[in-house]
């Protein structure tokens, strides 16, 4: 395949990107890796007919992870975090963990926009992708940081309010 080098550079890259992408959208981690490799997969057997390779990936991994939820949703199982993962020495861990867990507060639509925000896409590019106006793509990442405001607000007061942003 000519393009060989060029696609495992790109997994090299995206793979971690596209896992974290998912977990901002509520997904496991398991779940997360399992649909990522998926996606990286397929992408390789089309990967000369892909044009914007990120944004299939993350449409992709989603579709597959979002599949993958509803499966578990119809079985009644509900996988358990590794508790390996926490202590692997992964920096930062903790950190994503609570974003993760905040976004998961969110709707739906709010956090998968915000999700594809915070990857780095702009509201028009979301937009395209999500079918959707630029208008409701601004509207939901608007609600989405009050939410998550309040959110942290909520926590500051929980806490006893000595904490700083």
């Amino acid at each position: 395949m000519s393009d060989r080098a060029d696609f495992d550079d790109f997994f090299r890259a995206d793979f971690p990107l596209l896992v974290g992408f998912l977990r901002k959208h509520g997904h496991d981690r398991a779940t997360a890796e399992d649909a990522a490799q998926e996606a990286m997969t397929k992408a390789l057997a089309l990967w000369d007919g892909i044009t914007h390779r990120k944004a299939w990936v993350r449409k992709a991994g989603l579709r597959i992870a979002n599949e993958h939820r509803r499966r578990q949703e119809r079985e009644d199982w509900t996988p358990q975090e590794d508790p390996a993962a926490a202590a692997n020495g992964s920096a930062g861990y903790e950190e994503r963990e609570l974003i993760v867990q905040a976004l998961s507060r969110l709707p739906s639509r709010q956090r998968e926009v915000l999700a594809w925000y915070i990857d780095g896409y702009s509201t028009e590019e979301i937009a395209a992708l999500l079918s959707t106006r630029v208008s409701t793509v601004r509207s939901n990442l608007r609600h989405a940081r009050k939410r998550l405001d309040d959110l942290h607000a909520q926590l500051r007061e929980t806490e006893g309010g000595d904490h700083d942003d």
